[in-house]
């Protein structure tokens, strides 16, 4: 088996592995969708669970108050079937 190993080793040449190796690095990182960022913000159901840090490292919390609704309130668009951690 070691011998098999060597063998193998011995008849890949270096030069031509690291060329196939940074142009499958350039087509994988050329061909890779951008991640896509969901942004959680809080609402009823994670704001007791959630602490957060601001870039001055204080941890903060928020709360909820519920308030009646004026003429000037505005839509919003919340799922009610979204799953939180």
């Amino acid at each position: 088996m070691l011998k098999t190993i060597k063998k193998l080793f011995s008849s890949i040449h270096p030069l031509i592995f690291m060329i196939s190796f940074c142009i499958g690095l350039f087509f994988t990182y050329s061909l890779t969708s951008a991640p896509e960022v969901i942004y959680i913000y809080p609402n009823p159901h994670n704001l007791q669970d959630t602490i957060y840090k601001d870039d001055s490292e204080k941890c903060f919390k928020y709360t909820s108050e519920k308030v009646e609704c004026s003429s000037n309130a505005l839509e919003t668009n919340i799922s009610e079937n979204l799953e939180y951690e």
